[in-house]
C-alpha cells in the first residue's frame, strides 16, 4: 500500500515592519554639496556681505546677513515658492556645515525681516548697483562678444496688501492687484541682466529709457551691442528718438492702431513678396499719428494653420476682406538695413526671452516670496536674477550640451535630490551622497573636479 503524503497547510505570513529611529545627519538634497563648492569658488559669501552691508544689524545675537540668504538661495534650489518652505531643506546640521553657515535661521520671519528692512529708493538702487557690479564681473563678456538686449515685462499677481501692487493689466485674473517689473535680457545668450520692480498700473514701458540707460551703461564697453529688441509695450517714440540719437539699431514691435492697419489693407496682392512657404513680407514707410516722421515699418503675414493662434495679430477691419481673414501679421518698425529674412530670424529668437521669464517664474517663483515692502521685493527678484545667472554660469560650464538648455526644474531632480549622509574623515565633515549607478558617480565626481578648476576673475572691490 502506497503512504499517503499528508497535506500541510503553509501560514500566511504576515507583513509586519517595525519602525525605529536612528540620529544621523541625512538630507534628501545632496546635490547641493555642488553648489556648495561652486559658491565657494565664485566668493558669493563675500559678495553678499558687500551687497548688504548697507544694512545696519544692531543685535549682537543676530544671524550675518550671509547665512539669511544663502538659506533663501537653497530654498529657491529645491523648489520653495514661499519663506515657510525653508523648513522642507531638511537636517540643518547638513546645510550647516557644507555651506559654512555659523548660524542657521529655522523660521521663515528671519528671512522676511531682512527684506522688510530694505524701505527706501536709495537701499534699493545700492542693492541694484552692487548686485550688478557682481553680476557683470561673473558673466564670461569675452566669449560673448557680442549680443542683442531685449526688454519685456511681465505680471506678478499679488494676494494681500503689499506696497506697490495695484490693479492694472492683468490678463490672467483680472482685478487682482499685482506688479509689473521691466526685465532686461543678453537675447542670445540669455543672460539676464537687470530688473526694476513696479507698480501693477505702470504701464509696460514706463520709464522705459531710463532703465535702458542703466543697463546700456553697464554693458557698453563690454560686448558689442548687435541692437535692442523689444515687444509693443515699447513702441513709443520717445524711447525709439532716444536710441536713433544714439545710433543704436531697433527692431521694435508695432501696435496696430487702426491707422496701420488701414495702410496694410491696402497693399496689394502683388507687392506681398513670399520670405517662405506661407509667409509673405512687405516693406513700407509710415507715421502714426502725433509722431513727428516717417519711419520704416516689417509687415509680415502668415498663414493660418489648423486654426491655431500663433503670435500674430489679425486686421479688425470695418470691412469683411476674405484674403486679409487667412493670415495673421507681425508689424516691427526698425532702422536696421539688414534684410527681412535676418531680421525675422531674429526676432523670432527674440521669442526665447518669454521662455526665461518662464523658467523665472516657474522654476524661480518669481511671483512668489513676497513681503510687504515695495523695494524688498524688489530686492528679493533680483536675487532670484542673480541665482538664475549663477546656476546657467553652472550650466554652461560643467554639464553637457543638452543640459545647458533645461530649465532648473529638471536639472534639480537629476542632480540635486539625491540622498547623502554627512560623515567624518578625521577632523572634516564629508558629504557622502549615495549614487545608484556607476555612470552617475563618474558624472559626479566629474563636475566636482571642473568646480575645483574653475577659475572667476571676481575683484570684490569692484562692486562698490
Amino acid at each position: 500500500m502506497k503512504k499517503s503524503r499528508r497535506k500541510y497547510k503553509r501560514k500566511k505570513r504576515k507583513c509586519k515592519v517595525k519602525i525605529s529611529v536612528m540620529q544621523k545627519h541625512l538630507t534628501s538634497y545632496g546635490g547641493l554639496g555642488l553648489f556648495a563648492l561652486f559658491f565657494n569658488k565664485i566668493k558669493l559669501i563675500e559678495a553678499i556681505t558687500n551687497i548688504f552691508n548697507i544694512i545696519e544689524e544692531k543685535s549682537n545675537r543676530t544671524i550675518p546677513i550671509y547665512n539669511r540668504v544663502i538659506m533663501f538661495f537653497l530654498t529657491v534650489l529645491i523648489g520653495g515658492e514661499r519663506f515657510s518652505h525653508m523648513n522642507q531643506l531638511g537636517n540643518y546640521k547638513v546645510i550647516k556645515e557644507v555651506f559654512q553657515i555659523n548660524k542657521i535661521c529655522q523660521h521663515s520671519s528671519t528671512l522676511t525681516r531682512l527684506f522688510n528692512k530694505i524701505k527706501t529708493f536709495k537701499q534699493a538702487v545700492k542693492i541694484n548697483k552692487s548686485i550688478r557690479n557682481y553680476l557683470n564681473q561673473l558673466i564670461p563678456f569675452k566669449e560673448i562678444k557680442s549680443d542683442w538686449i531685449g526688454f519685456d515685462s511681465t505680471v506678478l499677481p499679488k494676494y494681500g496688501e503689499q506696497e506697490g501692487a495695484r490693479k492694472g493689466y492683468n490678463p490672467k485674473k483680472p482685478g487682482r492687484p499685482s506688479y509689473n517689473p521691466i526685465i532686461a535680457f543678453l537675447n542670445y545668450s540669455r543672460y539676464v541682466v537687470n530688473l526694476w520692480n513696479r507698480s501693477g498700473n505702470c504701464k509696460s514701458g514706463n520709464n522705459i529709457i531710463n532703465f535702458f540707460n542703466e543697463v546700456y551703461e553697464d554693458l557698453k564697453n563690454k560686448i558689442t551691442i548687435n541692437g535692442i529688441i523689444g515687444d509693443s509695450g515699447f513702441y513709443i517714440e520717445s524711447f525709439i528718438k532716444h536710441l536713433e540719437k544714439l545710433k543704436i539699431k531697433y527692431v521694435i514691435r508695432a501696435v496696430l492702431y487702426k491707422n496701420l492697419q488701414t495702410k496694410i489693407s491696402n497693399i496689394k496682392k502683388k507687392d506681398w513678396i513670399e520670405m517662405l512657404p506661407g509667409i509673405d513680407y512687405n516693406i513700407l514707410k509710415f507715421k502714426p499719428d502725433k509722431w513727428t516722421k516717417l519711419r520704416k515699418y516689417i509687415v509680415i503675414r502668415k498663414e493660418k494653420t489648423n486654426n491655431k493662434k500663433g503670435q500674430g495679430k489679425q486686421l479688425k477691419l470695418s470691412f469683411y476682406d476674405e484674403t486679409i481673414d487667412k493670415y495673421e501679421y507681425y508689424v516691427f518698425v526698425t532702422n536696421s538695413d539688414d534684410t527681412v529674412e535676418t531680421l525675422w530670424e531674429i526676432l523670432r529668437h527674440r521669442c526665447d526671452d518669454e521662455n526665461r521669464i518662464k523658467e523665472l517664474k516657474d522654476s524661480y517663483a518669481l511671483e512668489g516670496f513676497t513681503v510687504n515692502s515695495f523695494y524688498g521685493n524688489e530686492c528679493s527678484m533680483l536675487l532670484r536674477v542673480l541665482l538664475y545667472n549663477i546656476v546657467l554660469i553652472f550650466k554652461r560650464n560643467f554639464l553637457n550640451q543638452q543640459e545647458q538648455n533645461q530649465f532648473l526644474s529638471t536639472i534639480r531632480r537629476k542632480y540635486l535630490i539625491v540622498p547623502a549622509i554627512l560623515g567624518r574623515s578625521g577632523y572634516d565633515y564629508v558629504l557622502k551622497i549615495a549614487v545608484p549607478t556607476r555612470s552617475f558617480k563618474a558624472k559626479l565626481l566629474f563636475i566636482k573636479n571642473q568646480i575645483n578648476r574653475f577659475v572667476t576673475p571676481i575683484n570684490l572691490n569692484a562692486m562698490h
